[in-house]
């Protein structure tokens, strides 16, 4: 008898948290104020003996001390404020990898449910599905949920498995912030933009991205019978504390 598969959806929390992670050790210990100036050091090492050779003048002469001096500084900022960049290139190259992450889960556990329930794919074979699904923005990818999976908005924001302040915290979130995330995801792939500005920033959908991914897969465990690493971990739990209960 073929062995049923776990999916692990924790899989997917695991590299969310380790890119916040990494993100906030970068920042905390790669980008402290010496690394900077050792960065900026490192950039304008070899200035002094180059602006001193007379080659790379037209007119093959060195210009005066002071002239040389404004070209040395003008070097000098442009480079900090490229390593002054790299904090905002950090930030914002996070989400975009968390945003990929989720696009992937969402992806695998569409996967998943096809091959446990043929009878979704009775129109179009899996291999086309999970490419059309594939190359969808958010917003098609979220309609199959709610088509498809017979997932219903409420259910794929349904926060209630977490604690109160979580509950009050995403009280009032839909699609329309999911899509907010997205569309900044968007601008900082295609526009080279800077528009996360903070770690707080991150941190939230870091959050948003893991409760997301815990409630949906239990939903669509309950509606598609698919075995989840968190949602087993639950059943065996409750299976061991029935088992208590029964011996007393």
């Amino acid at each position: 008898m073929k062995k049923s598969k776990i999916f692990d959806e924790m899989d997917y929390v695991s590299r969310i948290s380790n890119i916040v992670l990494f993100t906030h050790n970068l920042l905390k210990h790669g980008l402290d104020s010496n690394s900077s100036d050792k960065m900026v050091s490192d950039l304008t090492r070899g200035l002094d003996d180059i602006l001193m050779n007379p080659k790379i003048y037209k007119n093959g002469k060195i210009p005066g001390i002071k002239d040389v001096d404004k070209i040395y500084q003008r070097i000098y900022r442009k480079n900090y404020y490229t390593v002054v960049n790299y904090k905002r290139w950090i930030l914002n190259h996070s989400v975009l990898m968390m945003c990929g992450i989720y696009e992937c889960f969402l992806k695998d556990l569409l996967s998943e449910v096809l091959e446990e329930n043929q009878s979704l794919c009775l129109w179009n074979n899996k291999k086309d599905i999970l490419s059309d699904f594939k190359e969808s923005g958010i917003k098609g990818k979220y309609n199959v949920y709610l088509n498809k999976l017979k997932i219903k908005e409420e259910e794929f924001f349904d926060f209630s498995y977490f604690d109160d302040q979580t509950r009050e915290k995403y009280a009032s979130f839909g699609f329309n912030d999911l899509e907010e995330i997205f569309k900044k995801r968007n601008k900082i792939a295609h526009g080279d933009s800077y528009i996360i500005k903070s770690i707080k920033e991150v941190d939230y959908i870091n959050d948003v991205f893991q409760k997301i991914i815990i409630n949906i897969s239990s939903k669509v465990h309950k509606k598609w019978k698919i075995k989840t690493r968190l949602v087993e971990a639950v059943l065996r739990l409750r299976e061991k504390k029935e088992s208590k209960k029964s011996k007393k």
